[in-house]
């Protein structure tokens, strides 16, 4: 499996169904991970973001938006939704194929 937190533009821009506006990625950190299979098979790419969009003018919210406040079973705070759901199924579904080694 390979694992980068730099990654290269170049060495990406290479593969047929790399697409990005962006020509540098230096100052944003990204995870890229490989499991190569074992056969001719196609590939599929298991894709999420883990930013939180800033909370604006703290003053306007009734509680801290940092904080992670849960009121009648229900959790409220910056980056309490979103991803989190996405993340576990994309952890999931690579440890669930058979050519996982970990």
């Amino acid at each position: 499996m390979l694992i980068s937190g730099d990654l290269d533009y170049h060495e990406l821009s290479k593969n047929d169904s790399f697409s990005a506006s962006r020509s540098d990625f230096i100052g944003s950190p990204n995870l890229v991970g490989v499991l190569k299979g074992t056969g001719e098979g196609r590939s599929i790419i298991l894709n999420g973001h883990v930013d939180v969009v800033p909370a604006g003018d703290i003053k306007q919210w009734n509680d801290d938006p940092y904080e992670g406040i849960v009121k009648e079973g229900k959790l409220y705070g910056r980056g309490s939704t979103d991803m989190k759901g996405r993340k576990f199924i994309c952890t999931f579904s690579c440890r669930s194929t058979p050519t996982y080694r970990g």
